[in-house]
């Protein structure tokens, strides 16, 4: 009797299926990988359950799943899969990385970058092993590194569009946008019908100042994609840059109907109606945009200034007040509220904004200029011995905007209050990206977009990464006027210009020394020089001419903001800073 039953408990067991069956499991996983290949997911999935439940231990199967169930948005499902895959086969080295791709995509870019890591340790070759790396440094924010693997991850594939394109935009948070405009280039010639890289690169365009290029860019994405928000906005933005403003509205009112959820729109809107002198829709726009983002201080600071400029004081100061509240620490929002108080005839509050507004930001030009002139009032006010009066009910000139958010990578239009940066979509990984704004020319929400270009001024550069000390300025001589054909000169200028446009720099900066030799007295033929050997890369002569425009016109305003962005290029961050100012004072 005591055999009989051990005899069926073995008999029942097996009949149960319990215990690892080899046998059963290879079948199930070989007919799980044909269905894996085949495109049959579903049918895979269950065969490599199948394969797992037959022998719990089978690391392989588990990373199959996985791989499958994260196509699908499984990502815990997919993710177990893999902790128990590497649990079973620690060297797995493939599992690593699919874990690593699993962890960036749930935010976990610190996690991810260990689990890359350890793959390569292992000895696993593979050019999305290093693209995937890429991505988690860029999540990371370090760029130089993302840019080494997106590089390898090139020199192993160097057909993948998408490698240079998300190269590209490490590149553009590393403020190297030549560098960007290359890779976005590349990765164009791969997609030539696909908007992304043309719309990252007329943002990067516009960074450099190149509005007009930029425009081109965004047009030909929108000949590909005409209802694309981002390269409305940042076109609307770029229009603006350039004077054109009716344009500039179209486009962000047509961005708007496709995304009427996007603040930055109606802010860059706002601004562009503002400069059409229309108080009223300026305000309009700006007050959609605190309700749409009620918790944004930068949008109470230009619905704010919008309020004085219709003569609603009150609302003015409360607003530039509830910035404050939002975020105690920008300097903007202290220097707005200073500024209004000021034209209001409220000196004594005013000092109080401004002094914190410096506190916080003590190298702010328009706010060590506006107390100055407080101290001033101040000072006339006591030395008369008459009692402050009470602030005057005039209309106050808008105060100056807060910077622009910088550009990043998304899929809608953004721009800032009153400064464009490249706005709205990205391309490649998620950053984007992006400023992008172009809202400033937008990929939108960054710093002040950078500098430069001959047609319309640029947003003020920000500090880029430290790089080696630039050399001695080059000091260009005095002008001694030459023989003068002013016609001549006009006529090459004009020619010149066209290359610009055409992005043909080297023949731009041979016509333009032509102009100069008829007419070395004219300091926009310089600049555009400038403007042509700046984009060779040949910063020393790109001082030089921005330079001679200066010594011709000393209140060039863009001049100063060519020099400003070769300064910076050479390392010369002072100098940059001190052009970058003195291009505010005169544009």
């Amino acid at each position: 009797m005591k055999y009989s039953s051990l005899l069926c408990i073995v008999v029942c067991s097996a009949a149960l299926g319990q215990g690892p069956d080899p046998k059963k499991a290879e079948s199930a996983f070989s007919q799980g990988r044909r269905a894996e290949n085949a495109g049959k997911t579903e049918e895979a999935i269950a065969r490599f359950s199948e394969a797992i439940q037959a022998a719990p231990d089978f690391a392989a199967a588990y990373r199959h799943r996985a791989r499958l169930r994260q196509s699908k948005g499984l990502v815990p499902e997919a993710l177990a899969d893999l902790n128990a895959a590497l649990r079973f086969q620690q060297d797995d080295a493939e599992a690593y990385h699919l874990r690593g791709d699993v962890l960036l995509r749930v935010g976990e870019a610190d996690k991810a970058l260990r689990d890359f890591d350890a793959a390569l340790r292992l000895g696993r070759e593979h050019s999305d092993l290093y693209a995937s790396r890429g991505d988690a440094h860029a999540a990371l924010q370090q760029y130089r590194e993302a840019v080494e693997d997106f590089t390898k991850a090139i020199k192993l594939r160097l057909d993948r569009s998408d490698y240079y394109q998300r190269r590209g935009l490490a590149y553009q948070k590393m403020e190297h946008y030549q560098d960007a405009i290359e890779d976005y280039t590349r990765s164009a010639e791969f997609n030539p019908t696909v908007a992304g890289p043309l719309v990252d690169r007329g943002f990067c365009y516009g960074q450099l100042g190149n509005f007009q290029a930029a425009i081109t860019e965004f047009t030909r994405a929108l000949g590909i994609e005409p209802k694309n928000p981002r390269a409305l906005g940042l076109r609307g933005e770029a229009y603006r840059r350039t004077g054109e403003f009716q344009k500039s509205i179209a486009d962000f009112t047509a961005a708007i109907e496709i995304d009427d959820r996007n603040q930055d729109l109606f802010l860059s809107r706002g601004s562009a109606y503002i400069q059409l002198q229309d108080f009223q829709k300026a305000l309009e726009d700006r007050d959609r945009a605190v309700r749409l983002k009620p918790d944004h201080a930068e949008a109470y600071i230009a619905r704010g200034g919008s309020y004085h400029l219709v003569g609603q004081h009150e609302r003015g100061i409360s607003d530039r007040s509830e910035a404050i509240r939002l975020k105690p620490t920008l300097p903007e929002a202290w220097f707005a509220r200073g500024s209004a108080l000021f034209l209001l005839g409220d000196f004594e509050k005013s000092r109080t904004d401004l002094k914190e507004a410096l506190r916080l930001k003590p190298e702010y030009p328009e706010a060590k200029t506006v107390l100055a002139q407080v101290e001033s009032r101040i000072a006339e006010i006591a030395a008369a011995g008459i009692k402050p009066a009470s602030p005057p009910a005039v209309a106050a000139a808008e105060p100056p905007p807060a910077p622009a958010p910088a550009p990043r990578i998304v899929t809608q239009a953004q721009t800032a209050p009153a400064e464009p940066a490249p706005v709205v979509v990205a391309a490649g990984p998620v950053t984007v990206t992006a400023p992008v704004t172009v809202a400033k020319v937008v990929e939108p929400r960054e710093p002040k977009a950078a500098p430069p270009v001959d047609p319309a001024p640029p947003p003020t550069p920000k500090s880029v990464p430290a790089v080696p000390p630039a050399p001695a300025t080059v000091s260009p001589k005095k002008v001694v006027p030459a023989r003068k054909d002013t016609r001549e000169a006009a006529a090459l200028h004009k020619r010149g210009r066209a290359q610009l446009e055409a992005g043909e720099f080297k023949k731009a900066a041979g016509t333009l020394s032509e102009a100069i030799q008829a007419d070395n007295t004219n300091p926009m033929i310089w600049n555009a020089r400038s403007f042509a050997h700046l984009r060779l890369k040949e910063y020393a002569k790109a001082i030089s001419d921005a330079t001679q425009a200066i010594e011709l016109n000393p209140k060039y305003g863009n001049a100063y903001r060519n020099r400003s962005v070769a300064r910076r290029l050479r390392g010369d961050t002072a100098g940059a800073a001190e052009d970058a100012e003195r291009a505010k004072r005169f544009e």
